[in-house]
């Protein structure tokens, strides 16, 4: 067992991740961090500075977490130090990301046709941010509350 896959299983299994472990807070990370990456397209067409994705990144860098945390990494943590419950569902998870992401990448096509270089360049950098989020996201969106007798 790696060091590091027990340091982030240690993390994940900390008392306070438990604020973010209810569906409710977990769908409202999902929606903010969704309308967060929307939110670049205009950072990235409205000026030709780079400033306004530079304050965008360390939003969505605390979101990211916020949403591994709140499915405790099931998403990041190695295989090896996962149980047989949680590896069936990081690839259940994997496997819809994995079809919602054929949706995500016929975008990226269709984005390809834009006349403006800045908009389809904005447009491809929020859907690559989202097609690689997808199994945090789905993850987050539909895991279940757990019960006390899960733990």
């Amino acid at each position: 067992m790696s060091s590091y896959g027990n340091y982030l299983k240690n993390l994940f299994n900390e008392p306070a991740v438990e604020r973010v472990q209810s569906r409710r807070i977990r769908r409202l990370l999902v929606l903010a961090q969704l309308a967060w990456i929307v939110a670049a397209v205009p950072a990235v067409t409205m000026t030709e500075h780079p400033w306004p994705l530079l304050l965008w990144l360390p939003v969505f860098v605390l979101l990211t977490g916020r949403l591994n945390m709140s499915v405790r990494g099931i998403t990041e943590i190695p295989t090896s130090h996962l149980d047989e419950m949680q590896i069936a569902r990081r690839n259940h998870f994997a496997h819809r990301a994995h079809q919602v992401g054929n949706l995500v990448v016929l975008g990226l096509i269709a984005a390809a046709f834009i006349d403006d270089v800045r908009l389809m360049l904005a447009v491809w950098f929020a859907a690559w941010m989202t097609y690689f989020g997808l199994p945090t996201l789905l993850a987050a969106w539909s895991w279940p509350d757990e019960s006390p007798e899960d733990e």
